[in-house]
């Protein structure tokens, strides 16, 4: 994955990543995943931006098992596209039509201020 970011970062492209990367990065508690935490650190360092944190502040958690609750559930994107979210926030999931211990991350982003549309010419 490493490798594929790198490259679209060589070409300057814009990017966002979404899932579940199963880390709290407002922990550093010892032990975990030392990959998961590398993989933070690396993104943190080229430019990549929580966006979830970056909006709102706070560390609503997005996973619990009942006893223990983390934000898991994260969204970067690069440093350059940051002007173009306009809100997240956290909710619960519709338990109808899923059956997960996740809530839901949402990312509102405005799509026109990422593409260049085609000027036409006269």
């Amino acid at each position: 994955m490493k490798r594929e970011i790198q490259n679209h970062i060589d070409k300057k492209h814009s990017m966002m990543l979404i899932g579940d990367f199963n880390i709290d990065p407002s922990i550093s508690k010892p032990g975990g995943s030392k990959l998961k935490k590398a993989f933070i650190a690396y993104l943190k360092s080229h430019d990549f931006t929580d966006i979830y944190k970056y909006i709102r502040h706070d560390n609503t958690p997005t996973w619990t098992n009942g006893t223990t609750s983390s934000r898991i559930d994260l969204a970067f994107a690069t440093n350059n596209i940051l002007s173009s979210f306009l809100f997240s926030y956290i909710n619960d999931a519709i338990k109808a039509f899923y059956s997960t211990d996740h809530r839901i991350l949402n990312v509102c982003l405005k799509i026109s201020s990422l593409f260049l549309r085609p000027q036409r010419i006269s």
